[in-house]
């Protein structure tokens, strides 16, 4: 039994001499904290971009990636008011995201399903809408 108790003690990094009739008494260690950091919005958008030259583009309306078919399509154009895209806004380049950065995209359902995450050309993306052809990923731009 003292021989579990001490097993005990080691683990939970404990010494024989905290150990009084039966009660474990102990000193807390202090762990430093960890700044919580509190990106900016550019922050995460950035982060989900990939610096692609050859990624689509207003110029580049089609090209294949990533064995799918993209292509965009613009909020100028399709609003999308009944898309539920939360923080949804327009980035740097011209994309439109969500809070957490990923760039919005529509799917063929059976090809990627709602929520679903998948990487074009020119960052990751989730998929918010759907009614593309099998196999096609359409981004959704504010060209």
């Amino acid at each position: 039994m003292m021989v579990l108790l001490a097993a005990c003690l080691v683990l939970l990094g404990l010494s024989k001499d905290r150990v009084k009739s039966g009660a474990i008494l102990y000193q807390m260690e202090t762990i430093p904290r960890i700044p919580h950091v509190v990106l900016t919005q550019e922050e995460k958008d950035r982060m989900m971009s990939f610096d692609n030259e050859d990624g689509i583009s207003l110029e580049r309306m089609a090209l294949y990636y990533n064995d799918h078919k993209e292509t965009y399509y613009s909020q100028n154009v399709l609003p999308g008011e009944m898309l539920e895209i939360p923080g949804r806004h327009v980035a740097f380049d011209g994309t439109i995201r969500d809070e957490d950065g990923y760039i919005c995209v529509a799917c063929d359902y059976d090809y990627y399903g709602y929520g679903e995450i998948v990487e074009t050309s020119i960052g990751w993306g989730k998929v918010y809408d759907t009614g593309c052809a099998y196999g096609t990923v359409d981004i959704y731009t504010d060209w």
